[in-house]
């Protein structure tokens, strides 16, 4: 009988852990779908920054900047959180946070000077294409096949025609 009693209290105290147990997993795990929200919501909010950034800037390349978020899961003990480790955690993510945001900035400010660079490419391109356009009409109005170009010199005072020379 004094077994039983024995027995039945082991029961009621594993079942009173357990169910301690159970109640902090739940709370962890609202927790964490807290955490996961404001994630969520912070990245919406950057990705609604970048379509603004995009609409305002140049137009002809899309900003698009890749972020690697390695999130790492925290295997519970059957204990309680130290009340400290909850703030010290909070610190911690804020400055993984802090260092994405400037890995970001550094990312969209490499962006621009790519783009700038695009452009600056693109007029230059589109000078040559006019200058190869000018040479084009050039050699159509002074008669002369592409890649061999004429110069016109001067005689002596004996004759006043000009003579071609060809170039190579």
């Amino acid at each position: 009988m004094r077994e039983d009693l024995v027995e039945k209290n082991e029961r009621s105290a594993n079942v009173e852990r357990l169910t301690h147990l159970i109640d902090h997993l739940k709370e962890q795990e609202k927790s964490y779908m807290k955490f996961l929200q404001k994630i969520l919501a912070r990245e919406n909010e950057e990705e609604d920054v970048r379509t603004v950034d995009s609409a305002v800037g140049s137009g002809s390349v899309a900003e698009s900047t890749s972020l690697n978020i390695d999130v790492q899961s925290e295997a519970s003990d059957t204990t309680a959180r130290d009340p400290e480790q909850e703030p010290m955690e909070e610190i911690e993510n804020l400055k993984k946070q802090h260092d994405l945001l400037k890995r970001m900035l550094q990312q969209q400010e490499q962006l621009r000077a790519l783009q700038g660079r695009q452009a600056a490419l693109l007029a230059l391109q589109h000078k040559a294409e006019q200058a190869i356009a000018v040479m084009d009409d050039s050699e159509k109005v002074a008669g002369t096949t592409p890649g061999h170009h004429t110069v016109r010199c001067r005689q002596t005072a004996r004759s006043p025609f000009h003579q071609r020379v060809p170039l190579r």
